[in-house]
């Protein structure tokens, strides 16, 4: 049976698909904010900078799931994984990483990607104060900038400095990833 091409959608919403990861990259637990690359030709991901542009969340860890230790300890980088790659969503819900010194947040919160890679905190944008034309043009320029790094919206409270706890460094983030797609 053949399938017809151009059919409707690829994927469902909120449907895991498959993409390479950087082959010295490796993701100790799941929900890094990742961004995309091009490496030797294809298309891959590694945890977002707070330059990069989200483009996924990772499902599941990179750990050796063949480990015969408890808890297992063996991480795969990209490279050891291949071709087929690593469980990834773009849309719908996900508890993502927290930062170590993350802010205060409540339902609602924008979420944004921090400087510490692949991990998130809350969003605050800066301050438009210039008063000439050219300086709101640059504050202008930066707010969409920063607006790019907006991955989604806390679905949840998480206390101030809480991402150095085990078991609390997460947020649960209903996805918007790609809102603002803005490259300059």
């Amino acid at each position: 049976m053949s399938s017809i091409a151009g059919g409707g959608l690829t994927r469902e919403i909120g449907e895991i698909f498959y993409k390479q990861l950087k082959d010295t990259e490796k993701l100790d637990d799941a929900g890094y904010v990742l961004e995309e690359l091009v490496e030797s030709a294809a298309s891959k991901v590694k945890a977002c900078t707070a330059a990069g542009i989200p483009y996924a969340i990772n499902y599941r860890s990179t750990r050796d799931p063949h480990d015969l230790n408890f808890p297992n300890t063996v991480q795969l980088i990209g490279s050891a994984i291949g071709e087929k790659g690593i469980a990834v969503v773009r849309e719908g819900w996900a508890k993502l990483k927290v930062v170590n010194n993350n802010a205060a947040i409540v339902v609602g919160d924008p979420i944004k990607v921090s400087a510490t890679a692949g991990k998130v905190d809350k969003f605050v944008p800066t301050a438009v104060g210039a008063t000439n034309s050219g300086d709101v043009s640059t504050a202008i320029k930066t707010r969409i900038k920063e607006v790019r790094t907006v991955v989604g919206f806390a679905e949840e409270n998480v206390a101030a400095g809480s991402g150095s706890a085990p078991g609390a460094d997460k947020v649960l983030v209903k996805l918007c990833i790609g809102a603002v797609g803005i490259n300059a």
